[in-house]
């Protein structure tokens, strides 16, 4: 009976035992299920999903990711495991990473420039703290289809705006709306939808009721677009013009004249005459008649830059000039004259 025994446990060690020496076989995680690969878009960058079924008693999985290409390389650019946030990196291929999440789907971003066509393959193995299965593999071939025809070309034809009422006839010290119409080439003009409140009147003043009417639907929406026909509005001469659209890329604007106003400090001395300025569109500086000092000329400055005074006194040729530098606006300086006599026969500003 003890033979017995002791034969009956023999063959019950043989029994479990392996053929790599003596390894538990009944704890080795078993290979996972079929994988299914799927190709969500192709381009310089191509986006592929795959999952798998879990093998049993595995607690990880290891994944190997590898292309055959007729040319470029290739490389992961950003990965998503389990559906996950977007994960940005650059791994060369073939690549071998652990996976470890509940989900067993995997998203993965490849990149190469050129190619044509490519073999994308997925390994996976199941793992756990004994060893490690048998792989599991599936490949999917892509071709990179030449781009389709691409939809009838249309011109923008646009061709200008116009701009009405002429904003270069506003008058010192008034304000006036004017108003930006879209001009197409077959004539069309058209006024923008969000304006119209503003701007209706004028249309029907300046415009042409034959080029409104002309008007296509297609051509409406166009100048109704921001992203196409955004108006900016500028001032050539800020100093003199201000413009203030409605709102921002808005086709109205208030123009503005603006009234340079000087602050007399006192009667205006008897001996300063002949006060003369160039064209407005130049000026650096404006001149002041008058002085604190008989010898002294008040400059208001505009803008920076150098402003030049010429004087000369009354009954003589004798010419002087001085240099004011206008670094800021509004700034004021002074122009010092030292004559034998302080009477100043003219003032004349030049750049």
């Amino acid at each position: 009976m003890k033979t017995l025994a002791f034969l009956l446990a023999l063959l019950a060690l043989t029994a479990c035992a392996t053929a790599d020496g003596g390894t538990p076989a009944a704890q080795r995680p078993k290979a996972p299920g079929p994988i299914s690969l799927s190709v969500f878009s192709v381009g310089d960058t191509t986006k592929i999903g795959f999952s798998w079924g879990a093998g049993a008693r595995a607690t990880s999985y290891s994944v190997t990711r590898s292309v055959s290409a007729t040319n470029g390389t290739w490389t992961v650019v950003a990965d998503s495991q389990a559906g996950g946030a977007k994960s940005p990196g650059s791994l060369t291929l073939p690549n071998t990473f652990s996976y470890t999440a509940g989900v067993l789907h995997h998203t993965m971003w490849l990149s190469a420039i050129p190619w044509d066509s490519v073999t994308i393959t997925v390994s996976v193995a199941s793992v756990n703290s004994v060893g490690t299965s048998a792989s599991v593999t599936a490949s999917k071939r892509i071709l990179r289809s030449t781009p389709g025809v691409p939809g009838p070309i249309t011109f923008d034809s646009t061709v200008g705006l116009i701009i009405a009422p002429n904003p270069a006839t506003v008058a010192l010290g008034s304000s006036r709306v004017a108003c930006a119409f879209d001009q197409f080439a077959n004539g069309a003009v058209t006024e923008w939808t969000a304006d119209k409140a503003s701007c209706d009147s004028i249309a029907a003043r300046y415009v042409p009721p034959a080029a409104l009417a002309l008007a296509t639907p297609a051509q409406q929406a166009h100048t109704d677009s921001l992203t196409k026909t955004c108006v900016s509005w500028t001032s050539s001469l800020p100093t003199a013009v201000r413009v203030t659209p409605n709102t921002a890329c808005s086709s109205a604007v208030v123009v503005a004249g603006l009234q340079l106003t000087l602050t007399d400090p006192g009667p205006l001395p008897p001996t300063i005459r002949n006060v003369a300025l160039e064209d407005a569109r130049m000026l650096i500086a404006v001149l002041q008649p008058w002085g604190r000092h008989r010898e002294w000329v008040n400059v208001t400055c505009l803008r920076p830059g150098i402003f030049w005074v010429r004087a000369a006194p009354e009954g003589s040729e004798r010419v002087a000039m001085r240099q004011v530098t206008c670094l800021a606006r509004p700034q004021e300086a002074l122009a010092s004259f030292r004559f034998p006599t302080d009477a100043l026969r003219s003032v004349l500003a030049s750049r």
